[in-house]
């Protein structure tokens, strides 16, 4: 589950996905879990090694951000006008057939 958490999110985050994926996320993680173990299931809790489980959090999140970092960024049109992502074609929003840029 931490896995494909950190697979959707830290390519969302435009920089520094080590950063993230290193520190951030474990400690939100980390803390997260080690307050609602006791809850969630006690006889768990008491045989988790913590220190260790947030040490490899942190080994974790490192080599998933370098793996995010090194990859190339793929263009989205999450970005661009809505009637660009519709397709919308008017005067404005496209470039025109003849090759000219649209005008400002």
């Amino acid at each position: 589950m931490v896995g494909l958490l950190y697979s959707v999110l830290l390519p969302i985050f435009p920089r520094r996905p080590v950063l993230v994926g290193g520190i951030i996320a474990p400690l939100l993680w980390s803390g997260l879990l080690y307050t609602a173990q006791d809850i969630i299931n006690p006889a768990l809790n008491a045989r988790i090694d913590w220190p260790w489980f947030m040490a490899f959090q942190f080994v974790f999140g490192v080599v998933a951000g370098l793996v995010v970092a090194r990859h190339e960024r793929v263009f989205t049109l999450q970005y661009l006008p809505i009637a660009v992502r519709l397709g919308v074609e008017a005067p404005g929003f496209m470039a025109e057939k003849n090759g000219e840029e649209p005008k400002p």
